[in-house]
């Protein structure tokens, strides 16, 4: 059964300029989320004595210092970043609403930060994931679980839904792009047996779509290996890139068809030429048997 968890603060109001602030931690503000024997994620509640931002991000503890300090470094720059772009709207009443999403498998967890900014009737959200892997204590993206067609694999799958419902999306006209190919920027996370990519609101389609979203399963020996609780990234292959191998096996063989057919054209050719050959050898010593016999019985 996935486990998914979702910790949101209520909206504060806000009066005056918003500024930039760290945290600040009170006592008694860390609450276990999840723990095994490498991580354990705390649920840490902070508020400003300068502004009015409230609010839960997760607090990352792990086996490995370097590691946690890495993955704690995200929450802060990320927690950062907001409130600059919430402070450059230069607007009052502001209301920043901080909150996170663990979600994931045996094997993989997901992370999705949260930051709400409230002006008005108006709404501004900013989003970050990332994967980690919990038996090894490491950060992934898109190609250590999909390998190195990782890209290819996504391109193709978000490009037929697009084909499919081209009117959702933007095709590039009136200024808008559209989808141009995933990138290590590309957001994503691991839920239960699935991976999926996510945009953000006008990235690739208008806004009543919302954040567009594309589903691939995770890759067979990955699926395995979490299920078992699996250590170590395998070479795996999804269902899309077991299809692209198809193809080009496919293409092979007509290759070697191709190549099979070119070469029995020329054996027969070859035996064609020597079957004239012989005959023309044949002409020859008909000629010469001819040219003996009249030499030796002339006409008249």
């Amino acid at each position: 059964m996935n486990k998914r968890m979702m910790h949101t603060i209520a909206a504060a109001c806000l009066t005056g300029a918003l500024l930039i602030a760290q945290p600040l931690f009170a006592e008694g503000s860390y609450r276990v989320i999840t723990s095994n024997e490498n991580l354990t994620i705390a649920d840490r509640v902070f508020g400003s004595a300068e502004i009015v931002v409230t609010g839960h991000l997760p607090e990352f503890k792990v086996s490995d210092p370097l590691f946690a300090q890495q993955v704690n470094d995200k929450v802060n720059i990320f927690y950062d970043e907001a409130l600059v772009k919430a402070g450059e709207m230069e607007e009052e009443n502001l209301v920043v609403i901080f909150s996170y999403d663990v979600f994931g498998n045996s094997r993989y967890m997901s992370v999705a930060l949260h930051a709400m900014t409230i002006s008005g009737n108006n709404r501004f959200e900013e989003l970050a994931t990332f994967v980690l892997d919990k038996n090894e204590n490491k950060l992934l993206d898109l190609q250590d679980i999909l390998g190195p067609e990782a890209f290819a694999i996504a391109d193709k799958v978000i490009g037929d839904a697009i084909e499919a419902n081209p009117e959702q999306y933007f095709n590039g006209e009136n200024g808008f792009e559209g989808f141009k190919g995933v990138s290590e920027k590309t957001k994503f996370y691991v839920d239960g047996s699935d991976i999926t990519i996510l945009f953000d609101k006008y990235e690739i389609a208008p806004g009543y779509m919302g954040r567009p979203s594309f589903v691939i399963p995770l890759p067979a020996e990955a699926e395995e290996q979490q299920a078992a609780g699996g250590e170590g990234a395998a070479s795996q292959e999804s269902p899309a890139a077991e299809e692209a191998a198809a193809a080009d096996e496919a293409e092979e063989t007509n290759e070697s068809d191709a190549n099979d057919g070119a070469d029995a054209a020329d054996k027969a050719s070859a035996a064609s030429v020597a079957n004239q050959a012989d005959e023309s050898d044949a002409n020859d010593e008909t000629l010469q048997e001819q040219k003996s016999d009249e030499e030796l019985f002339p006409l008249g």
